[in-house]
């Protein structure tokens, strides 16, 4: 208790910096495998280049107004007779929301005679 209360928990500390070697050796590469690393990253590069993608105007009302010309009458169409397959899947995808919006709408009726059998569609009857 002789040593005055403040500061006499207080040390100071010093370490020495270890000597670190300030030349770095290069790599040993040969110029081939530097190309060969090159070619690897333009490859990769040319997976991600852009594109430009025209949007097709593919209507889900143009095509519920086609489905239902084509179900005039009381006859039954095949579901698959409705897609269009040189529109591509950007068809294919709009035709079958324009069935499900017909379907919602109960503007047409779905038939499927047996399990995993082909569904029919047709238009219903306005009562």
């Amino acid at each position: 208790d002789e040593l005055p209360r403040m500061e006499r928990d207080t040390f100071t500390g010093s370490a020495a910096l270890p000597k670190l070697p300030s030349a770095q050796p290069h790599p040993d590469v040969d110029m081939r495998e530097l190309l060969l690393a090159l070619q690897g990253v333009l490859r990769r590069a040319d997976l991600f280049t852009s594109h430009h993608v025209e949007r097709e105007r593919l209507s889900t009302r143009e095509r519920m107004s086609h489905i239902l010309s084509v179900l005039q009458g009381d006859h039954f169409v095949t579901f698959e007779s409705l897609f269009t397959p040189e529109e591509g899947r950007l068809g294919v995808v709009v035709s079958f929301l324009a069935t499900l919006e017909l379907v919602k709408e109960q503007l047409i009726e779905v038939v499927q005679a047996e399990v995993l059998g082909p569904i029919h569609l047709r238009a219903r009857a306005v009562s």
